[in-house]
């Protein structure tokens, strides 16, 4: 499946004003400006983004699988999960 984004792993590399955001290779794909007092931050949670994405996506199969063991009286619960975990990967895969 096609991520429509740059594979991960992604690192990070600052400079006083900038961390900059790795792809494998060492191209530079993203920059995060080192002014506010969350950018440390922010750019950790964007250079974890591809490995959160494929967490999701395996948890998605997981929760799927196990929603369809379960009991009926559980089963809002499970598509609740399911209907989360679809939504924040339409978001991360731009289909939202």
């Amino acid at each position: 499946m096609s991520a429509g984004h740059t594979s991960g792993p992604w690192a990070l590399s600052g400079n006083s004003k900038t961390w900059a955001l790795l792809d494998a290779a060492g191209f530079r794909i993203a920059l995060v400006d080192k002014g506010g007092l969350d950018a440390a931050a922010n750019a950790r949670l964007i250079a974890a983004a591809p490995e959160l994405l494929e967490a999701l996506r395996d948890e998605l199969e997981f929760v799927e699988m196990e929603r369809r063991w379960s009991e009926a009286s559980d089963l809002t619960k499970w598509i609740d999960r399911c209907e989360r975990l679809e939504a924040i990967i339409a978001k991360a895969e731009g289909r939202s």
